[in-house]
């Protein structure tokens, strides 16, 4: 797998990842999309086999203009806008905030042992995740009669001054609550440490077009590298947000920027058949039924691909992988404070598991530890039991 391949966008933020249950259930139960046809609606101006042709600046628009018939009106983002997202290390003194003197892992700051609260960004930079300082993630609420709330993350990969417009990676998701509808769009991504200010190839956020602008793709990606190399859907496979502590920690007062969702919240991607006709793979999401993940799927929609491989074990403290599976994929790592049980338990409410491990040997016995060794299974190698549902996940 060559490095650009590696990338996948975990952009943004945001879906609560504890995968230890709390006492109440939900029906996870899937409607296939044929028995909602009014949610759905008219949204592809051409047919897969048509859209294919199009150039690549025409495929954006297109599918932007799906978008904003079932999102409203795509918003430009302003960085500046956005709160900061500390990164920093516990220590005996508590939580320690890193700055831009702070030292690196390894004269790295992308290595998620650098911090508590890494990105766990999947890039070609970085395997696991980075911790680099003066990321920015901010929210944009319903506007225009829609019921669109907007996230939005302004990553940094490399160390810059504060007040720096660049930024390596942006990206925006468009979520309608009520309907499921969601969109996303990822600008171009840096993948070079700056040199000085004048070749720094990163994106400027100063001078960002509108999606609908002429030459958008000088700032955005095309619709191909979003199916092929980040296919968002590949993590957003639960939910549109994955609330990552990096993310979750982020608040305005007392509510995270970043909005807490449920199982029982609709989900679909406007237009994946524009996606697919630029990519093989299927633009839509998968979840997880088997009965051996129960214990945690019962709470929490357990999505495929790199959600269940890499995502969901994170969220549970499992850094290492199962034996011989360490090479399946990016098995993320942590610091000396994190790896500390019950501090492995670092997502969302993930001390609040039912019942509450006592200790280290309860937790490597309990049926949540063993429900998460499952699903890491089935998102590496899907065995014969694991089983899958392909269907969107429209309202129940």
């Amino acid at each position: 797998m060559s490095p650009r391949t590696k990338k996948v966008a975990l952009s943004f933020a945001a879906f609560s990842l504890i995968f230890a249950c709390v006492k109440r259930t939900y029906n996870t139960q899937n409607k296939s999309t044929s028995e909602l046809p009014a949610l759905r609606g008219v949204e592809s101006e051409y047919s897969t086999e048509a859209f294919a042709k199009l150039d690549e600046q025409t495929q954006l628009h297109t599918y932007s203009r799906a978008c904003e018939r079932k999102l409203g009106r795509i918003p430009k983002v302003d960085c500046s806008a956005g709160l900061e997202v500390p990164v920093g290390v516990t220590n005996a003194d508590g939580f320690q905030p890193h700055g831009r003197t702070a030292l690196h892992y390894n004269g790295s700051w992308n290595d998620e042992r650098t911090c508590d609260r890494p990105s766990f960004l999947l890039s070609a930079i970085s395997s696991s995740g980075s911790c680099a300082p003066f990321s920015r993630v901010g929210r944009i609420k319903p506007q225009d009669g829609f019921n669109t709330e907007w996230v939005f993350v302004c990553r940094r990969y490399f160390d810059r001054p504060v007040g720096s417009t660049r930024y390596d990676d942006v990206n925006l998701i468009g979520y309608d609550r009520s309907t499921g509808a969601t969109c996303f769009f990822n600008s171009k991504v840096n993948e070079e440490p700056p040199t000085s200010e004048a070749t720094d190839k990163a994106v400027d956020v100063a001078t960002i077009p509108e999606v609908s602008a002429p030459d958008s793709l000088k700032f955005y990606q095309t619709l191909k590298l979003n199916a092929s190399e980040a296919r968002c859907v590949s993590c957003h496979a639960s939910h549109p947000w994955l609330r990552t502590p990096y993310l979750q920690q982020v608040k305005w007062g007392d509510e995270p920027v970043v909005p807490a969702m449920s199982a029982k919240d609709p989900y679909y991607l406007v237009a994946s058949n524009y996606m697919e006709a630029v990519h093989t793979q299927k633009w839509t999401p998968k979840v997880l039924t088997s009965p051996e993940a129960k214990v945690c799927s019962g709470c929490h929609r357990i999505g495929g691909d790199v959600y269940a491989s890499y995502i969901a074990p994170a969220a549970v403290g499992i850094s290492e992988g199962l034996k011989g599976q360490e090479d399946k994929h990016f098995p993320p790592k942590f610091t000396d404070h994190v790896k500390k049980f019950p501090n492995n338990l670092h997502f969302e409410l993930g001390r609040n598991i039912f019942p509450a491990p006592k200790s280290k040997d309860d937790w490597l016995k309990s049926r949540q530890k063993m429900a998460a060794d499952f699903i890491l299974i089935c998102g590496r190698d899907s065995g014969e039991k694991c089983l899958w549902d392909t269907n969107e996940i429209l309202p129940h």
